[in-house]
């Protein structure tokens, strides 16, 4: 049992805690397996009302995750997308309570050396109680935590539990096997063990009488996993030889239970762990055997059928499957390890025994909230150079040159700043023909298109140039380019010639572009960098018909392009001005409808498409996501306006442009 006071002595003398034992990060399931072998029960039940009791009619779809889940998560809200693990004697991060931890497998690995643990790592850390509890499974929601407790000195018994995402708990079942697994709909509970029989037991999950199941009826079984739809159990079997067999079996009893792996493919293993991946196509299998010179755990995956036999990963057990089935936490020598499915990409987190992984998405990672708060970082201070006077301001074009104005400022003309870029001839021609087009998060590059003429003849191709904060200018490509992005942190610009030629993704200081796609226009970056919305052609097909515009939607490396507002009627006379919004929770355009320009805002993924503004173009975002610049167009000489919280207002005359990150305060204009 865990022992508080030798934690606190640790921690008092600052003591390093000792190497984990791969031996004792496994000694918990040696022991289930004995306790189980020792148990013997005299409760016989009807076996047609345990299967009646899994039948797939009482499985309920696992319902979809959202993007915010905290209120239906509750005290899980906290450990969404994170690995469980048990903070306790051997095997302890020194300091900490003890019971179950939860850890960001997307955060921070111990980089140092030997068993100390990283600060870094230790800061991710997440408690979730009771300290007394071993967490064994999630519901397919992540709403329901099957977890058992130990009592007992010389014969430890093992009691089984739901602790529900409100606080709650549920006894199910004393003095248990040792393994166990909840329906993805979190309805019912199938155990090893406890019900008069050697085999599977099944009770449902608000608490009953146990049941025994049909398969089988005379052997040990343990280690049950449903697969995702809930239709179908696979486990393991100690038979006569004593070997480790893998059975699946339909909860429905509509088929006879089948082995799919004999002893021979699983390389004459002893005890092990089983566990379906979130997609239902592979099954990961923890093994102990005696390979050449001595005990080797690996982890090994395969098809639902026994195809495929694979190892994926040596010196490893106790597998568990990412929420997207991509990666498996397991137990490592060193203690808890992440890899791809296919053993690759290892990253060790030199202490605890791996647990349980939350299925809930990424979404739910980044919102949590996590108890342990960690110091936020000094915000370096920004050298903003010539930037500094148009701090906050949006920057504009207007009689024939480029001005900036304070958006917040009770009479903004009298704000107005003027904004002189780098270029040889008349000052005044050449910030005519200057288009701003972005600014870096940081607000110490302005991206722009120049017309560049090397003589008078016209037309005169655009060129496009990052502005830095010291003055300095940096030309991007040397071919003209007609619509351009920059990368929130300053390191990537998006550009395109035209429509037919492509999206190109190149490093804002130079270098070969990458095509990412075969056609585009009015890139936009998301705030974090890592997708890019563009206009483009339609789902198949060479053209274009009557003007009609497509939304796109691509990672920046090219993958997973999408195409969203596939059927909005709004798109049907074009669009243009295509912005994403920095809170990442909208993008604006604007577009031709029934006579009039018109802006709209809508989510990502397409849904919320409303209109938000008649008779106005060219929308650029506030840096909090509050506001919208934009451009009226019906020839009044007030041409730009603000939409807010209140209403629209009048800020200046002109076409407007990017608005800086920072604020008024930050420079000296004004």
């Amino acid at each position: 049992m865990i022992d508080e006071r030798e934690i606190v002595r640790r921690a008092a003398e600052a003591l390093t805690p000792p190497e984990p034992s791969f031996d004792r990060l496994l000694q918990r399931r040696d022991r289930v397996h004995r306790n189980r072998r020792i148990r013997a029960g005299a409760l016989g039940m009807a076996v047609a009302i345990a299967v009646g009791w899994l039948g797939v009619n009482s499985i309920r779809s696992t319902p979809p995750v959202s993007a915010d889940r905290s209120e239906e998560l509750g005290i899980f809200a906290p450990v969404a997308g994170r690995i469980l693990f048990v903070n306790e004697d051997g095997v302890a991060v020194a300091g900490f309570d003890p019971g179950p931890w939860a850890i960001d497998p997307s955060g921070p690995a111990d980089t140092t050396a030997g068993p100390r643990v990283a600060d870094e790592v230790v800061s991710t850390l997440v408690p979730l109680g009771p300290e007394d509890a071993i967490p064994l499974d999630w519901s397919g929601d992540g709403t329901e935590l099957l977890f058992e407790r130990m009592h007992g000195d010389l014969i430890v018994q093992e009691d089984l539990y739901l602790l529900h995402s409100d606080g709650s708990e549920t006894l199910l079942v004393r003095g248990y096997g040792g393994s166990a697994t909840i329906a993805p709909d979190g309805t019912r509970v199938v155990f090893s063990g406890a019900c008069g029989q050697p085999g599977l037991c099944v009770v449902d999950a608000g608490g009953g009488q146990p049941a025994p199941l049909p398969f089988p009826s005379d052997k040990d079984a343990y280690s049950p996993t449903f697969s995702p739809d809930g239709t179908r159990i696979a486990y393991l079997v100690d038979q006569d030889d004593d070997l480790t067999h893998v059975w699946v079996a339909d909860v429905n009893g509509s088929a006879a239970p089948r082995e799919i792996l004999a002893p021979e493919e699983t390389r004459s293993v002893g005890a092990g762990s089983l566990q379906w991946s979130p997609a239902g196509d592979r099954l990961a299998f923890g093994v102990r055997g005696f390979e050449g010179n001595g005990d080797v755990s690996s982890i090994y995956t395969f098809a639902p059928d026994g195809s495929d036999f694979t190892r994926v990963i040596t010196g490893g057990d106790s597998p568990y499957w990412s929420p997207d089935g991509s990666q498996i936490a397991y137990t490592s020598p060193a203690g808890l390890a992440i890899a791809d499915a296919d053993g690759s990409n290892v990253r060790a987190f030199g202490f605890a025994a791996s647990g349980p992984w939350h299925p809930a998405g990424v979404a739910e990672i980044r919102t949590a909230q996590p108890p342990i708060p960690a110091a936020p970082p000094e915000e370096p201070s920004v050298d903003l150079g010539i930037f500094a006077p148009i701090a906050g301001r949006i920057v504009y074009n207007s009689d024939g040159g480029l001005w900036a104005v304070d958006p917040s400022a009770p009479s903004p003309a009298s704000t107005l700043v003027r904004l002189d870029l780098p270029g040889s001839g008349d000052a005044d021609r050449f910030a005519s023909f200057t288009l701003p087009l972005d600014w870096s998060r940081d607000g110490t590059k302005l991206l722009f298109l120049r017309e560049d003429p090397p003589d008078d003849t016209f037309p005169y191709d655009l060129h496009l140039y990052i502005l830095h904060a010291d003055g300095t200018e940096t030309q991007v490509v040397p071919k003209p380019v007609s619509a351009a992005a920059l990368s929130p942190d300053g390191s990537q610009v998006v550009y395109t010639a035209d429509r037919s030629d492509g999206l190109y993704v190149v490093d804002a200081e130079g270098g070969q572009p990458v095509r990412i796609s075969a056609f585009g226009e009015e890139p936009t970056f998301s705030p974090d960098g890592t997708q890019i919305a563009f206009l483009g052609l339609p789902r198949s097909g060479c053209c274009v018909p009557d003007e009609r515009e497509h939304v796109w939607v691509v990672n920046a490396d090219g993958t997973d392009a999408h195409e969203i507002l596939v059927n909005e009627p709004a798109l049907d006379d074009g669009a243009n001005g295509l912005t994403w919004s920095p809170g990442d929770d909208r993008i604006a355009m604007d577009n031709a409808r029934e006579g009039h320009v018109a802006i709209y805002t809508f989510a990502s993924d397409g849904s919320g498409f409303t209109q938000v503004v008649t008779g106005g173009a060219n929308p650029f975002w506030s840096p909090d996501g509050s506001q919208i610049a934009y451009e009226v167009l019906d020839g009044s000489s007030d041409g730009l306006r603000i939409l807010d919280a209140d209403g629209v207002r009048i800020v200046g005359v002109g076409r407007p442009g990017p608005w800086h990150p920072g604020t008024p305060e930050d420079g000296a204009g004004g």
